[in-house]
């Protein structure tokens, strides 16, 4: 038997069966006996069998093994519950602080900890609102760090951020850097439908691209040396971040992510950010995070000349990121950086540019 989650806009089609249905979240829970092995109509949908296997039908309506779980579907449908309740929650939260002004702008929210500021910021164009910590560097012309936190840190509190980074932000304050750390709220990590999902990640990305500007500004940052780094699902917004705005940043490090783009289509366009400096980092046995996508991205980057490095190891799961933040120097490679003429770049031979490391004691 396999089972899906129905959103409240859908309907019970004609070979699935009624369970159960939520009240509170209108989402429904529906049986089918057997998995279609091709059907455009489920693209992006998950299927979860008995047996706890998990699918995703892809862009051509194929169903793609993502994973397996031990929980039962009932627990699954129960969790699912949740999350929806909590996205409601915090989306109704952005849209009574949208409607409290007027403009976009950045206003105190909470108290200032370990030298981080708390800010909101209320996006106008963007049509979001999100907390986010700031620790300015009290000098000019100083780079400016974004750092993305992971899936744990989602909310408004803009506390869990500061523990989510712990093991980023004391050997970045060492550098007397300027810190931004927006936080992302549930609904783009897990959406009521992955389209909706999809439609958020953009309204955050384009909307922290915007802070960082005004956030450089406000602190006489060095625009040539704008870093980016994210883990799992900050990864995943570092991914996003190139793609949307390559020429802001002087590199990125992207940790254990992946793109909506490879979910979608199994692919992913690395040319719009082929002269920004990469360091990414995946296992192999990432149960979570699939190590795919970064295994593409590297042999494209490969084919382009680009500048990047990539930590590939077999073990440690997604643990893997703790690991390479502890033990890779990372951030002396990351400040080495700075934004330089394209052709100077482009110029540089792949032999001198490529590194893999293999593993990591």
């Amino acid at each position: 038997m396999f089972y899906r989650v129905l959103t409240s806009n859908e309907s019970i089609r004609d070979d699935e069966k009624f369970v159960k249905k939520d009240e509170k979240t209108r989402l429904t829970l529906v049986s089918r006996k057997t998995l279609p092995e091709g059907d455009d109509a489920l693209v992006n949908n998950v299927i979860i069998a008995s047996d706890g296997t998990l699918y995703r039908y892809n862009i051509s309506g194929e169903p793609v093994i993502i994973g397996k779980t031990k929980r039962s579907v009932r627990s699954l449908f129960r969790a699912q519950c949740r999350r929806t309740s909590a996205i409601d929650k915090q989306c109704a939260w952005r849209e009574r602080k949208l409607a409290e002004t007027e403009h976009t702008e950045s206003i105190g929210y909470g108290a200032k900890l370990f030298g981080f500021g708390s800010r909101l910021y209320i996006d106008k164009e963007n049509l979001t609102a999100y907390p986010y910590r700031l620790n300015r560097s009290g000098k000019a012309n100083m780079p400016l760090a974004i750092i993305f936190p992971s899936a744990g840190a989602t909310g408004n509190d803009n506390i869990k951020t500061l523990f989510d980074t712990s093991l980023i932000l004391p050997v970045l304050a060492r550098k007397n850097a300027n810190i931004l750390v927006p936080q992302p709220y549930r609904s783009i990590n897990e959406g009521r439908s992955f389209d909706e999902t999809k439609t958020e990640m953009t309204r955050y990305i384009n909307s922290v691209v915007a802070l960082a500007d005004r956030v450089a500004e406000e602190t006489h940052a060095d625009r040539s040396r704008i870093y980016v780094l994210g883990v799992s699902l900050g990864g995943c917004c570092v991914w996003s971040a190139l793609s949307s705005a390559p020429e802001k940043f002087a590199c990125a490090v992207p940790l254990m992510g992946t793109t909506f783009e490879f979910l979608e289509s199994g692919n992913c366009d690395c040319e719009p950010f082929k002269e920004v400096p990469i360091w990414m980092a995946h296992a192999a046995n990432d149960g979570i995070v699939s190590i795919a996508h970064d295994d593409l991205a590297a042999r494209k980057l490969t084919e382009l000349n680009a500048d990047f490095r990539y930590t590939r190891t077999e073990k440690y799961g997604h643990f893997l990121a703790s690991r390479f933040l502890m033990k890779e120097k990372w951030c002396d490679w990351m400040f080495a950086q700075k934004k330089r003429d394209r052709s100077v770049r482009s110029a540089v031979t792949r032999s001198q540019t490529v590194n893999y490391v293999k593993a990591l004691k």
